[in-house]
């Protein structure tokens, strides 16, 4: 959406005749009630509407032909591929924005030549899966070796600093040679704030009213730290429902 320019005439906005209101994150789309960043759309010359992201994406799927849709489908599998296979540090893996499960499977759900969807969805992220899973083994292999490079400096040095004097092992910091590092360890980073409690009979409720297994809302809970119900209204909003 362009930027609010208050026409001189009145107080909506000199480029497209709209309140103020209309270029913020308070915007209300004029399709359904979500309150948020929205943006102008058009279908025909002749209108011109305030949509948010999950109606204009509607529109245009209603819009495609099947074989763009299928077009697009593949995109966002294969953009999901692309993002995964850039994942190569530890922190990566934690950080990356990787495409999200929910906006998978709403694409393989709307791709209408997918017969077994639920078996599509479980290829694509068992291939994520194996990936990160290779990336991890790899840094653990880096850091064993790493770490022995380390070690068998550390004992050369011990060795060395016999025949230096104490001025020159200061000079070179080596006052506490024999001091011996441990194997460096990948540490998991820490979750500070509390971790709520599932309800299982919540869980399996919002679930079958989702459409979701049961697993996927409850991922969604322990990765948001949210209930059953929050999570499900999420759900349902990545869904465009």
């Amino acid at each position: 959406m362009h930027g609010f320019s208050l026409s001189v005439e009145s107080n909506l906005c000199a480029k497209c005749k709209r309140p103020e209101i209309d270029h913020t994150e308070h915007a209300t789309c004029e399709a359904c009630e979500y309150i948020g960043k929205c943006e102008l759309y058009s279908s025909r010359p002749d209108q011109l509407i305030l949509l948010c992201p999950t109606c204009i994406n509607k529109e245009e799927k209603a819009r495609m032909s099947p074989e763009q849709q299928q077009a697009r489908v593949n995109k966002t599998i294969e953009d999901s591929k692309k993002q995964d296979m850039s994942v190569q540090l530890r922190s990566d893996i934690f950080n990356a924005q990787t495409t999200s499960i929910i906006e998978l499977k709403t694409a393989i759900d709307g791709d209408s030549s997918i017969e077994n969807k639920h078996f599509k969805l479980a290829e694509v992220l068992t291939d994520r899966l194996n990936h990160f899973k290779k990336v991890i083994f790899e840094l653990n292999e880096e850091m064993v070796g790493k770490s022995n490079e380390q070690r068998a400096i550390q004992v050369y040095l011990n060795d060395l600093s016999n025949k230096l004097r104490a001025d020159e092992r200061e000079k070179i910091k080596l006052a506490d040679i024999s001091y011996q590092p441990n194997p460096a360890k990948i540490s998991k980073p820490r979750n500070t704030s509390p971790v709520r409690k599932l309800d299982k009979t919540e869980v399996k409720r919002y679930a079958l009213q989702a459409g979701v297994p049961e697993s996927v809302l409850q991922m969604v809970c322990v990765a948001k730290n949210m209930t059953p119900e929050q999570a499900f209204n999420q759900l349902k909003k990545a869904m465009g429902q």
